[in-house]
């Protein structure tokens, strides 16, 4: 439990020492050594990631655990933007089972990434990612149409109220969204990891409503949060989207635009950085649009490199 108190609020290498002190209780637990391997990827510790969960298949070496490890492994390194290590390990599960929902997931998140599909199929990757990224390229009807659909499954009244906020967000009803994220635990919620996701958005609903002072303070929690995770380490993976995305909507775009081409070779695999918050107040800046036309280019030229496997 204590793992899941210091990740969330940033604290890695505290996580990493309740993780550790789970596992030495109980060196057999598959969800002890599933914590160590987690907190150590988001540290870019991939050796001991590996050796860990290589641990858990000696203990439990069955089709199950293997086939669950490859797909930890595969979102360990692709998370971190760790290509060549993401296509070894996805050539491993193409082979071992093409058929299975975990194979369809990866190779619709490797496509949507490498630019080649607006927004990945809701029947593979769910609803909430489906419907967040066709929020995010502005078909907001073809949202809203998903999310009233028959078939709509969300996990949860939170998600729901996150898609409800980016929506209205995206429609420019900002008064509207923030009544939905309001609706969210505040303190506990944006103290933790998920606000990569959400607190841009709620950042751009207050100031579109005028209310400038509060989008400063949830701003200021977003950066103390990044700031955590800068001190414990963490990969820029993990933390960069978010950064880009507040300097973005706070008008600072020269520094935004300064972030992405320093980290380059991270966010040309992220769709994010070139749809969304992202795009929608970078849009008419000249050194983004060149830097897009940029990413566009090299992931045709990845596409077409790994096309034959994929």
């Amino acid at each position: 439990a204590a793992v899941y108190t210091y990740a969330p609020q940033g604290d890695y290498k505290t996580a990493l020492v309740h993780a550790r002190k789970a596992y030495e209780m109980d060196p057999f637990s598959p969800i002890a050594l599933r914590l160590m391997a987690d907190v150590l990827s988001m540290l870019g510790r991939y050796d001991e990631a590996e050796d860990i969960l290589d641990r858990q298949l000696y203990i439990q070496n069955t089709p199950q655990i293997k086939q669950w490890n490859n797909f930890v492994r595969f979102f360990m390194y692709w998370n971190n933007i760790e290509l060549d290590r993401t296509i070894e390990i996805y050539q491993q599960m193409k082979l071992e089972i093409p058929d299975a929902q975990e194979f369809a997931v990866i190779r619709s998140d490797l496509l949507w990434s490498l630019g080649q599909m607006e927004c990945e199929d809701p029947s593979i990757v769910g609803y909430f990612t489906a419907i967040e990224c066709l929020v995010m390229v502005g078909k907001t009807e073809t949202a809203e149409s998903l999310f009233q659909s028959e078939g709509y499954i969300l996990p949860g009244n939170i998600a729901k109220t996150i898609l409800r906020g980016q929506l209205a967000t995206r429609k420019g009803d900002f008064e509207a969204a923030n009544a939905e994220f309001e609706k969210l635990p505040f303190e506990e919620f944006f103290g933790a990891s998920i606000n990569q996701r959400v607190a841009p958005w709620y950042v751009w609903s207050l100031r579109g409503a005028g209310e400038f002072e509060k989008a400063a303070q949830v701003s200021r929690n977003v950066r103390a949060f990044i700031d955590r995770l800068k001190a414990s380490n963490v990969m820029p993976a993990n933390y960069l989207r978010a950064e880009v995305q507040l300097l973005a909507i706070e008008g600072s775009h020269q520094e935004a635009i300064d972030l992405i081409e320093k980290h380059y070779q991270i966010a040309r695999f992220y769709p994010w950085f070139r749809i969304g918050i992202i795009e929608t107040f970078l849009k008419e800046e000249p050194r983004y649009q060149a830097l897009k036309a940029r990413m566009e280019k090299d992931l045709d030229a990845k596409y077409e490199e790994l096309k034959d496997i994929l």
